[in-house]
């Protein structure tokens, strides 16, 4: 499981902003602060699958669905973003040949992250290979000793992994993350303000 994580270090400057907006309200301020940061959550959740989708050559990985949101709570201000899934089989990501009909290689290839080279599958002198198993699916397999059989499919990173990457995928979008924060903070404040006045223009 990969958790990411929608925490500040300055909540009390935060709070203080929100709270000199609000002015005789201010005591509403952790709950517009909570409401800001779910709703950077939600849109951060978007921005992992779309980075990890960038920098991994898996196919239909379904980020998006993997991930689930706890959120904050207006005494614990932090959101959770939290991943699963299984180690994803390697011929879901780029392989070279990618089917059985391609004509046979001296070796085969894969690569998991898109900016890395095609790297050839092969270890203590025995190959891996395309082969179809009896549940219909395509696999990258590579015996398991030098007799044909057994066999086993090889497998590469799981959803959460790919997701919890720091190098790859955290640390190129939490600049934007507290982009989001700030920009979702300031509407959460226009729409408490906004709703105040409404409250006060009908007499409630």
């Amino acid at each position: 499981m990969s958790e990411a994580y929608i925490n500040i270090n300055d909540v009390d400057k935060r709070l203080k902003k929100i709270s000199d907006a609000l002015g005789e309200f201010k005591d509403s301020a952790p709950k517009v602060l909570k409401s800001a940061i779910d709703d950077t959550a939600r849109k951060s959740r978007k921005l992992l699958a779309a980075e990890a989708q960038q920098q991994y050559t898996v196919k239909n990985a379904g980020f998006n669905k993997a991930m689930e949101i706890k959120n904050a709570t207006v005494a614990n201000l932090t959101a959770k973003i939290q991943a699963k899934g299984k180690p994803r089989m390697l011929s879901e990501f780029k392989v070279s040949p990618a089917t059985m009909k391609a004509k046979k290689p001296a070796v085969t290839k894969a690569k998991v992250i898109k900016s890395n080279s095609l790297k050839p599958l092969e270890k203590d002198g025995i190959k891996a290979f395309i082969t179809k198993f009896a549940s219909g699916k395509t696999a990258v397999a590579q015996r398991v000793g030098q007799e044909r059989l057994p066999i086993k499919a090889l497998y590469s990173m799981s959803v959460p992994k790919m997701l919890g990457n720091e190098k790859a995928v955290m640390r190129k979008i939490r600049p934007e993350i507290y982009k989001i924060l700030d920009e979702q903070t300031q509407i959460q404040i226009n729409k408490y303000l906004k709703r105040l006045k409404k409250k006060a223009e009908s007499g409630g």
